[in-house]
């Protein structure tokens, strides 16, 4: 469980896709509350961890060989491990993206899993920054606000923060999901630069740009466990 207190009124109680229960509690909140408010949703919590166990069951075991199904930009691409001696490093390349029978293409000198994972890893990372800085410049715009800095997330707990310095961290795995997903998330952090809460005038700035942001929100809460493998 993560306790994380903030200048808030509302205590929040959270079961994230890996399982993990978190408190956001207003700053000088009470161990004893925060105890009396878990006991209060015991029954909701399980009912969560439940779900969120169910969800991973249904994940596939990587192997990282040839068949295996990735996600980008929230279509299906199936790995291809191509065995190349001549190489030094392991390369990663997308084939065939938007005609639904797209290839993510590894060229690897070893069938080592752990060198095909860390390829994979890399490329990810890559692409993610790449579009998540694209997708910032474009709504940055629009809001009229942008980051000092922008930087990769590796954390399973959340998808996106924003510091009070101005700094957004975006979780690379989120480049996984549909690009309207990630125009969401970058919305909401980006709206976290004018309104550092999760007020009503925050959320009226979030749907101002994304009037369908609910949708994208649920489909994070719904879908966000396939983005953890």
């Amino acid at each position: 469980m993560a306790v994380i207190y903030r200048n808030r009124k509302t205590l929040e109680i959270r079961v994230l896709p890996a399982g993990i229960v978190r408190v956001v509690a207003p700053r000088g909140t009470t161990d004893r509350f925060i105890r009396n408010c878990l006991a209060q949703k015991a029954g909701w919590i399980r009912k969560k961890l439940a779900e969120a166990q169910a969800r991973e069951r249904l994940l596939p075991k990587r192997e990282y060989t040839s068949g295996e199904v990735f996600l980008f930009l929230g279509e299906e691409v199936t790995l291809t491990v191509v065995g190349n001696a001549l190489l030094q490093k392991a390369t990663v390349r997308l084939d065939g993206q938007g005609t639904g029978a797209g290839r993510l293409i590894v060229e690897t000198p070893s069938g080592d899993r752990t060198v095909i994972k860390e390829a994979l890893e890399e490329w990810y990372k890559q692409k993610a920054i790449e579009v998540f800085t694209k997708r910032i410049e474009f709504y940055g715009d629009k809001i009229g606000k942008k980051p000092e800095r922008i930087k990769l997330s590796n954390a399973t707990k959340r998808w996106g923060s924003c510091t009070s310095r101005g700094t957004t961290l975006l979780n690379w795995r989120v480049v996984m999901a549909p690009a309207r997903v990630i125009d969401y998330l970058v919305v909401h952090e980006l709206s976290h630069l004018i309104h550092m809460n999760h007020s009503a005038a925050f959320w009226r700035q979030v749907a101002e740009v994304i009037p369908d942001y609910r949708e994208q929100k649920d489909w994070l809460k719904k879908n966000g466990y396939k983005l953890l493998y």
